[in-house]
């Protein structure tokens, strides 16, 4: 529509990265549209753990039974102090510095120029490509529109995408995330099997043709779950989105699943993520994602006579998705609740995977009744216009201000540019974001954090919507977003 979007063009440029990238990481990388689902590790998954999701898919519900809590327990407070340091950790700078170096090298390499980096560097950049090259474009694309006449676009971008980089260190070793923000949680494994269970069910809608869908329903774990209704057609033009909608008989539950964003036609609902300040009945305002809002409404136009005429036949009423799925399903749980509840339907409740940043409220009740996980370094529930916006203006003023940037961005190891290093780092957590309109992930949230390789020291997170407030560059950050990873995430975790 003409609008300035700073994620529209790194979207497409990952679409344009995809065959480089499958180059670079065949088996793990392969991309189904923009959702990141990747079909044959699904399967792979599905085969390995067998037993581990037949039982998952076979428990009584238990997630959202008022009557029937189920356990996440936090571990004790630890007494000692980790606040910030005024003073920046050594080890920290040198882990910056190499981050400096990689992106210095993959600008040479970008311009055709040589470089002096070492192998290993290289090796590690090569991974990455195209996170770093996209990230740059990016923040160029937004220095056009904020700062048209700056001779600089380039420096500065160079700078925000160093900033995101040293953000994702920081967030790594638990220097920005204080103690008020999150706490580690150790879930019941009926809890982790519910998980899996509604992140077995977002899947479903991945299917892309009417066969597909009846076939992955005839597997054994799906025994219990009949189809009822479904549309496999997303469009663009006509604020379409596809779902299924679902009965487990066992469980007396019915199950509404969006999809996530699996073409471009979808990606551009992402797209449209400027915040929309809706006005509650009582006064308050609540801000929403301006697209997937507009989807949500006619989901609940098309859906809500079926659920409202059959709601009294099913002890629960659930709703969950993957992505961009996992927004509009947060979204349609916050209309059914409190924007424009129905008697007949009553209280719904929601589970989002990835759930990307959909929301912005002051009011507590409006994250009842949704759950969320994010995996590790997913960069969806991060995404954001203030978030974005918000690292590319500290860049600037740090570009204008701090002295030896521009030798740092050269990869010049002087005095002054390890005296900007240092400034950058110390800086990197300042971006003030205290807009009431800056969208976030809804509900009660966890972070599934740790490494892949490493399920036997998996540390879960609860944390609260605004651990997720800054943007941060990783080079797992789309990876983690896929759907397959987080059920290999929960399966692996269970069998451990």
């Amino acid at each position: 529509r003409g609008k300035f979007c700073p994620v529209r063009s790194v979207l497409a440029r990952i679409d344009r990265g995809k065959k480089h990238e499958q180059s670079v990481e065949t088996e793990e990388m392969v991309m189904e549209g923009f959702a990141l689902f990747d079909v044959t590790q699904d399967e792979k998954l599905e085969d390995a753990f067998t037993d581990c999701l037949s039982c998952a898919l076979s428990q009584p519900a238990t997630l959202f039974d008022e009557e029937n809590k189920s356990g996440v327990a936090a571990e004790e407070a630890n007494d000692e102090d980790n606040g910030e340091s005024e003073e920046v950790d050594a080890e920290l700078l040198d882990a910056a510095m190499y981050e400096c170096d990689k992106i210095c090298a993959e600008c040479a390499i970008m311009n055709g120029e040589k470089t002096n980096a070492q192998e290993g560097t290289m090796d590690d950049i090569k991974t990455e490509y195209p996170l770093v090259h996209s990230t740059v474009v990016q923040f160029e694309d937004i220095a056009k529109q904020l700062e048209p006449e700056c001779p600089h676009k380039h420096g500065k971008s160079l700078t925000a995408t160093l900033l995101g980089k040293v953000g994702h260190l920081q967030m790594k070793r638990s220097m920005k995330l204080q103690h008020n923000l999150s706490k580690v949680v150790m879930p019941e494994k009926k809890v982790l099997e519910e998980w899996l269970y509604y992140s077995s069910i977002a899947k479903i809608p991945y299917s892309m043709k009417e066969d597909q869908l009846t076939e992955k329903l005839q597997r054994p774990e799906y025994k219990s779950i009949n189809l009822i209704d479904f549309s496999l057609v997303d469009n663009f033009t006509k604020q379409e989105l596809a779902y299924t909608l679902v009965e487990d008989t066992f469980r007396s539950e019915l199950m509404v699943a969006f999809r996530g964003t699996s073409d471009f036609a979808t990606a551009l609902y992402d797209a449209e993520f400027r915040p929309r300040k809706l006005k509650m009945a009582g006064g308050e305002s609540v801000w929403v994602h301006t697209g997937m809002w507009a989807v949500a409404k006619k989901l609940w136009k098309k859906l809500s006579p079926y659920l409202s005429e059959h709601r009294h036949e099913y002890k629960f009423l659930t709703v969950c998705g993957h992505s961009l799925g996992a927004g509009v399903a947060t979204l349609f749980t916050f209309i059914a609740n409190h924007y424009q509840p129905l008697d007949a339907i009553g209280k719904i409740s929601c589970f989002g995977i990835a759930t990307p940043a959909v929301i912005a409220t002051q009011n507590p009740e409006h994250h009842k009744r949704t759950i969320s996980i994010v995996l590790g370094d997913d960069i969806v529930p991060r995404l954001s216009f203030s978030s974005v916006v918000a690292l590319f203006s500290l860049a600037s003023s740090i570009f204008e201000t701090v002295p030896g940037v521009q030798n740092l961005l050269a990869g010049k190891k002087t005095k002054s540019s390890k005296e900007a290093l240092e400034k950058i780092v110390g800086m990197a957590n300042k971006a003030k974001q205290e807009l009431s309109s800056q969208l976030l992930p809804g509900g009660q949230i966890f972070h599934l954090s740790e490494s892949m390789d490493d399920m036997k020291n998996a540390e879960i997170l609860e944390v609260i919507p605004h651990y997720f407030k800054q943007f941060v560059v990783s080079p797992r950050g789309w990876k983690h977003h896929r759907l397959d990873l987080y059920r290999l995430y929960l399966a692996t975790v269970l069998s451990e």
